[in-house]
């Protein structure tokens, strides 16, 4: 009985300790923002060798918790195109890259939108890419690749802010992601120019708008 009680009591000190923690970070929470861009991705390093650039597309969640601090959580997609190498072939078809990417956001933003409004942000995140190649040529041939990959990524962008809700941007992105030299043996079969690497960068430039939820 009297473990019971001991129980019940550590229960009920956890249960208030939990609304006083919901309490507080209620009344330091600050509005969410949803955001969405579009523009080039830029392949390079390694995977500039076997593909070309393509069409980037993504939308963000954030959480302000504090006044310039944002939980976030994104969704993009690089949609890169193939490329010939010196000798004609074609090393990989074109190549989807899907990220998922969790992490924070920093505003350095003016604290007055109406005198100030030109915006800053930044954010960094890390996360997972699932890549898919797949095509079969004319003369038999086939690449049939996907993986899931550990990615980091971190994002840089300077906007305008047209009033309290809506802000549009110019945004510089970064996704560094781990292929791993064995799961990139398959272009380096198909091209002399390629060998298999570890490390693959894509560079996406984009432009977006952000609404503020208050």
């Amino acid at each position: 009985m009297q473990r019971y009680a001991m129980r019940s009591a550590g229960l009920g000190a956890a249960v208030v300790a939990a609304m006083v923690w919901a309490g507080s970070a209620t009344a330091q929470s600050g509005p969410f923002t949803v955001s969405a861009r579009a523009g080039i991705a830029l392949p390079a390093g390694d995977l500039h060798k076997i593909q070309d650039p393509g069409f980037h597309a993504g939308g963000a969640l954030a959480f302000y918790f504090s006044k310039h601090v944002a939980l976030r959580g994104e969704f993009s997609a690089d949609f890169l195109n193939s490329m010939t190498d010196s000798d004609g072939e074609v090393p990989s078809p074109a190549m989807t890259l899907l990220h998922f990417n969790g992490g924070f956001e920093f505003n350095f933003t003016r604290p007055k939108w109406q005198d100030h409004p030109l915006t800053f942000l930044m954010a960094i995140g890390v996360g997972a890419t699932s890549g898919t190649a797949k095509e079969t040529y004319d003369d038999g041939t086939s690449v049939d690749w996907s993986q899931t990959m550990l990615t980091g990524n971190a994002s840089a962008e300077v906007g305008w802010q047209f009033n309290e809700s809506v802000n549009v941007y110019l945004a510089g992105y970064a996704y560094l992601m781990k292929f791993g030299k064995k799961n990139t043996e398959v272009f380096a079969d198909r091209s002399t120019d390629v060998e298999p690497f570890e490390i693959g960068w894509t560079f996406p430039v984009t432009v977006g708008v952000r609404l503020s939820l208050q």
